[in-house]
């Protein structure tokens, strides 16, 4: 594996200071970073040649094209991918910096392997320069999902859900979102029922979520029409229980030749690339700041203070955070958001903050709060409720 190195000049004590006691130097996304996302891994390749390494030579090529193809689709919509040149995407070597290889074997005249390639930042930021494109380099946090499947009459999560046996078994590795597919054991129907799911009670989805080490969901409903020839899906994205924008609709056919089983992982692919767009265009939108809400958070220690301004940072709402004063119990912030001030006030009320609005600045200081009370029982399975009118149908 190659391993390029740059030097970097050291902050000053001042800022390494400030580094401390904020987490960041610029707000969650300095501290994620982009290098991961320039590092596309799990390409399995499979060439044959004159010689192994000729073979090996075409596997790599092969298997730049498709890790090339899957950072475009991390880093784009889906209809900016369209726009960058047939010639680029079939050589992207330029832009190739290292390998890493698992899994090789290498026979007289066959290469295979499963391959990590890791791209040149700098150079596909000024190839998405010179097209004029919009794009996003931090890929969201791990989503717990949550799939609800309509079917003859009937909507099912846990039990006798093919909908959630086909991303248990799916291969996701070239998905932008990480995902986590529930296990379907006790304690998640009695987090979450059907009933609960389909409603989008935004407190149990968050219970469920809870259990799995993580804040945000993925809510992706099918409803199958008679003899499974057709399926409406609908996609959102939650945090804390809380919609991410609005949902996402659209509607698969299935071929002639398909098997059912086929179609739903052919649904699920599809479903997948959706809520990779839906995740993008509402990170762009909560850049176009509505307005700006000045607020004073409270804190016991700056432990505390790291955390409250971790967690502001994520939330929903909220585009910018900008820093005006700090002290040892209490900082004055100023929130660049998107939406209403009721809905910001929601969103912070849904990240574990109290929030007095009654005072000019608001105050902001973490609540104590319980998990939801388990579900009596199971729940058995729900009539389908009414579909909203079907959108535009995507052979």
């Amino acid at each position: 594996m190659q391993k390029l190195t740059r030097s970097r000049a050291l902050p000053t004590l001042a800022g390494v200071w400030l580094i401390w006691m904020t987490g960041s130097l610029c707000g969650p996304a300095a501290a994620q970073g982009t290098a991961d996302i320039y590092t596309v891994g799990g390409i399995p390749v499979d060439e044959t040649g004159t010689d192994g390494s000729t073979a090996r030579a075409a596997a790599l090529r092969s298997g730049e094209r498709v890790a090339f193809d899957r950072l475009l689709q991390w880093l784009l919509l889906k209809e900016d991918v369209a726009r960058i040149p047939d010639d680029v995407r079939a050589n992207p070597s330029r832009f190739v910096t290292g390998y890493s290889v698992q899994d090789e074997r290498i026979a007289a005249n066959r290469y295979r392997a499963t391959i990590e390639v890791q791209f040149d930042r700098d150079g596909v930021r000024n190839l998405m320069g010179e097209l004029g494109l919009v794009f996003e380099e931090y890929r969201p946090p791990t989503h717990l999902l949550i799939p609800l499947l309509g079917q003859g009459g009937q909507l099912t999560l846990w039990d006798n859900n093919p909908w959630l046996d086909i991303w248990a078994n799916r291969p996701s590795a070239g998905d932008f979102i990480p995902l986590l597919v529930p296990h379907g054991e006790l304690g998640d129907v009695s987090a979450l029922s059907v009933f609960e799911a389909a409603g989008g009670q935004a407190d149990r989805i968050a219970g469920l979520a809870r259990r799995y080490g993580v804040t945000h969901a993925l809510l992706v409903r099918a409803d199958q029409a008679a003899e499974g020839r057709q399926v409406t899906v609908s996609v959102v994205l939650t945090d804390r229980g809380q919609p991410i924008g609005d949902p996402l609709r659209f509607q698969l056919r299935r071929a002639v030749d398909e098997s059912g089983a086929d179609f739903l992982g052919r649904t699920a692919m599809t479903t997948a690339r959706a809520a990779a767009d839906l995740w993008i265009q509402s990170v762009r939108d909560r850049r176009a700041a509505d307005g700006i809400l000045a607020v004073r958070a409270e804190f016991g220690d700056f432990r505390e203070w790291r955390r409250l301004l971790t967690e502001v940072q994520r939330s929903s709402r909220l585009a910018h955070v900008t820093i005006r004063r700090l002290t040892t119990r209490h900082s004055d912030l100023l929130l660049h958001y998107s939406g209403t001030v009721d809905a910001v006030r929601e969103a912070l009320t849904a990240i574990g903050l109290d929030v007095e609005t009654a005072g000019d600045p608001w105050l902001l200081r973490f609540a104590t709060v319980e998990d939801p009370p388990p579900a009596a029982a199971p729940v058995p399975d729900a009539p389908v409720e009414p579909e909203a009118p079907a959108p535009p149908v995507v052979d």
